[in-house]
Order: structure tokens, then C-alpha cells, then sequence
């Protein structure tokens, strides 16, 4: 009943090891699961500063024509008090 090719502790010792497997156990099959949620959250993570590093870029061109604006504008109240 415990020990026979069908016994209780025969399958329990096959269901472990197949547990342990190392290509269709639980563990590997979990560890590959995280690791492409690792590598789905690198790729986000990329592509979330790419756009941060544009979305900068325009800010400082926008700053830079800003302070042109500026200065030409100072330069035309300068011109116009003399």
C-alpha cells in the first residue's frame, strides 16, 4: 500500500520529482514566467525613458525660443524708449 509501484509514497515521490524537473517542473516553469515579466518590464522601462528623454528635449527647445522671445522683446522696449 505505501511502497508498491502504485503505493502512496511512490507517487508522491514521482509527483516531487516532477516538481523538481528542471524543463516542466513547477520551479522552472515559475522562474521562466518571472524572468519574461523581468524582461517585459525592461523593455517598458526603455521605452518609458526614451519618451521622457524626448518629452525633454522638446521642453528645453520650447524654454530656448522662449527666452529668444524674450530678449528680442527687450531688445524692441530698449530700442523704443531711446
Amino acid at each position: 500500500l505505501l511502497t508498491g509501484d502504485n503505493g502512496v509514497l511512490t507517487k508522491m515521490e514521482n509527483t516531487v520529482e516532477m516538481a523538481l524537473k528542471g524543463t516542466v517542473g513547477f520551479f522552472d516553469i515559475k522562474e521562466s514566467s518571472l524572468n519574461t515579466d523581468i524582461s517585459k518590464m525592461q523593455d517598458k522601462i526603455s521605452k518609458q525613458t526614451q519618451k521622457v528623454s524626448v518629452y525633454k528635449a522638446q521642453l528645453e527647445k520650447k524654454f530656448s525660443n522662449m527666452e529668444l522671445v524674450i530678449s528680442q522683446m527687450q531688445q524692441n522696449y530698449s530700442s523704443f524708449l531711446a
